[in-house]
């Protein structure tokens, strides 16, 4: 998803879910970008992963928001479960930047869980760039 504007706000949002049930495996992404000039720049994004039985699951999601005179908030959440014979990843990152009068914000969370025969990773970032 993506959104920009000159002297207003622009707001994007990005959501990605994947299941895979009894014999598990499941895949997941999301990106998200808002950029404006003038303006607000807010972008959201998340991606959601379950792999159960057959386990594995990975999901990943980025976010960026990007403004020059105003403010700038980014959202990011990646979130993967696997059951069974287990295995889940899960990512994150988040950029915000900002400018002249300056709020950046970028929040990002990121969070893995695995069962029985194991195995997580997590991962997050976050840069917030103030000029």
């Amino acid at each position: 998803s993506v959104a920009a504007t000159i002297g207003g706000t622009a707001f994007s949002n990005s959501t990605a879910l994947a299941r895979g049930a009894r014999w598990g495996d499941a895949t997941s992404q999301s990106y998200s970008t808002a950029l404006s000039r003038y303006g607000h720049a807010r972008s959201n994004s998340l991606a959601v992963s379950e792999g159960l039985f057959g386990g594995s699951a990975v999901s990943i999601s980025d976010s960026l928001a990007d403004t020059i005179g105003g403010s700038a908030v980014s959202d990011v959440q990646a979130i993967s479960s696997a059951q069974l014979s287990a295995r889940a990843v899960s990512d994150g990152v988040g950029i915000a930047v900002s400018g002249p009068r300056r709020m950046s914000r970028a929040t990002v969370h990121a969070e893995s869980r695995a069962s029985r025969f194991g195995r997580s990773h997590s991962r997050a970032s976050m840069i917030k760039i103030r000029r």
